[in-house]
C-alpha cells in the first residue's frame, strides 16, 4: 500500500496500484471499498458521503451529512445503534438498503432503487421529501413510517408496518397473487391502464385472514377471485344491498375511486365479504 501527496489531494493505493482512498483539499473523501467507523461517526458538515462499491457502516455512531448527500452506489448504508441524517440532502442506496437502528431522517428524500428502506426498532421519517423504494419494501418493524410533506411510495413492493402492507398495483402486474402472509393488507388497484385481477389463496389458507381491495382509479375493472364458490356477504351498490349467494368472483366494473371489497376467511370452506360500490356496477359470478 502506498500514499501519494500533491498540493490538492492525498491518494492511497493498494499493492496493485489501484486507488482505494482519496482526500482532496476541499475535505471530500472518496473510497472504493467502504467507510467503516467502529465506535464513532461519519460526518460531513458541508459536503456529501459517497461510497461507490462498498458500504457506509457505523457500529455505534451516527452517519451525518449537514448540507450534502449520503450515497452508497452498490452497498448498504448502515448505522447499527445510531442515526442516519441528511439535513438538506438525500439518503440514497442505489443497489442496497438504508438500515438504521434508530432514526433515518432526510431533507429531500429516502431512495432505495433495488433494495429496501428498513428501520428495525425506530422510525423512517422524511420531513420535506419522499420515502421511495423502487423495487423493494419500506419496512418499520417497531416504529412509524412518516413523510411529513411528501409521499410514501413502493413501486414494486409494499409499505409494511407491523405485518400490515399498503400494496399499490398496476395493470402490468395483473393478475396479482394474494398471499396469506399479507393478511390485513390494503391492495390499491390503479386500473387506469386496464383491468386488475386479484387471486386469493386456497380457502384453507384464508382462515383468520383478511384483505381489503380498493379501487384506485375510476376506469376499467377490479376483480377479486376466490379459490372456490364459497364467498358470502353483501356489497352496497348505489343505495341497494346486493346480497351474495356463495360465489367465486367479485367484479367492480368502472365506478368511483374508493370503491372497496373486504374479505375475511371464517372457515376452511367459507369466506365472508362486504364492500361499497358507490359508482360501479358490481357483479358476483
Amino acid at each position: 500500500m502506498s500514499i501519494k501527496y500533491s498540493t490538492d489531494q492525498q491518494v492511497i493505493t493498494n499493492s496493485t496500484g489501484a486507488e482505494i482512498f482519496r482526500l482532496d483539499n476541499t475535505g471530500a473523501i472518496t473510497t472504493s471499498a467502504g467507510l467503516t467507523a467502529t465506535s464513532g461517526g461519519l460526518t460531513a458538515t458541508a459536503g456529501g458521503l459517497t461510497v461507490t462499491a462498498g458500504g457506509a457502516t457505523i457500529t455505534a455512531g451516527d452517519i451525518t451529512a449537514t448540507a450534502g448527500d449520503i450515497i452508497a452506489t452498490a452497498g448498504d448504508i448502515t448505522a447499527t445503534a445510531g442515526d442516519i441524517t441528511a439535513t438538506a440532502g438525500d439518503i440514497t442506496a442505489t443497489a442496497g438498503a438504508v438500515i438504521a437502528g434508530t432514526t433515518v431522517t432526510a431533507g429531500t428524500g429516502l431512495r432505495a432503487t433495488t433494495g429496501g428502506v428498513i428501520a428495525t426498532a425506530g422510525d423512517i421519517t422524511a420531513t420535506a421529501g419522499d420515502v421511495i423504494a423502487t423495487a423493494g419494501d419500506i419496512t418499520a418493524t417497531a416504529g412509524d413510517i412518516a413523510a411529513t410533506a411528501g409521499d410514501i411510495i413502493a413501486t414494486a413492493g409494499g409499505v409494511i408496518m407491523h405485518g400490515t402492507a399498503i400494496v399499490p398495483d398496476v395493470t402490468a402486474g395483473s393478475p396479482v397473487t394474494v398471499t396469506d402472509a399479507r393478511s390485513n393488507s390494503f391492495y390499491v388497484a390503479d386500473t387506469t391502464g386496464g383491468n386488475i385481477t386479484y387471486t386469493l389463496p386456497a380457502l384453507a389458507d384464508c382462515v383468520g385472514r383478511k384483505w381489503t381491495f380498493i379501487k384506485g382509479a375510476a376506469g376499467n375493472n377490479m376483480i377479486i377471485t376466490a379459490a372456490g364458490a364459497n364467498v358470502y356477504g353483501a356489497v352496497h351498490e348505489n343505495d341497494i344491498d346486493v346480497e351474495a349467494a356463495p360465489n367465486t368472483t367479485a367484479t367492480f366494473t368502472a365506478g368511483a375511486i374508493g370503491d372497496y371489497f373486504e374479505i375475511t376467511g371464517v372457515h376452511a370452506t367459507m369466506m365472508f365479504a362486504r364492500g361499497q360500490a358507490a359508482g360501479a356496477t358490481f357483479a358476483w359470478s
